[in-house]
């Protein structure tokens, strides 16, 4: 007869979480026997759910670093305009009163 392994075990030995084991089931991906309400592994499966861990069917990217908010972001150095590129009324000619 084949072992059979508890919710228990199973979360130790791949050391996730009851929920994470229970996703894992619920996605088909891990074989479950219910006996009298309590759920069981056989290691044959377990070990067979390993294999098929190492390879990534669909690889998921990166994703791309967030943009900071305005307010964290670091301040930004005033652009400096030249004089040419201002309109008549901004320009500054020496000798001239400024009001």
């Amino acid at each position: 007869m084949k072992k059979l392994l508890t919710k228990n075990e199973v979360c130790e030995l791949l050391a996730i979480s009851s929920s994470t084991l229970d996703r894992i089931v619920a996605d088909g991906n891990l074989q479950c026997l219910r006996v009298r309400g309590q759920i069981r592994f056989l290691e044959d499966d377990l070990l067979q759910y390993l294999s098929t861990c190492g390879v990534d069917k669909h690889p998921v990217p990166m994703p791309e670093p967030r943009k900071r908010c305005k307010r964290h972001a670091a301040p930004r150095k005033p652009r400096s305009i030249p004089p040419d590129e201002l309109p008549p009324q901004l320009r500054y000619i020496p000798g001239m009163k400024v009001v």
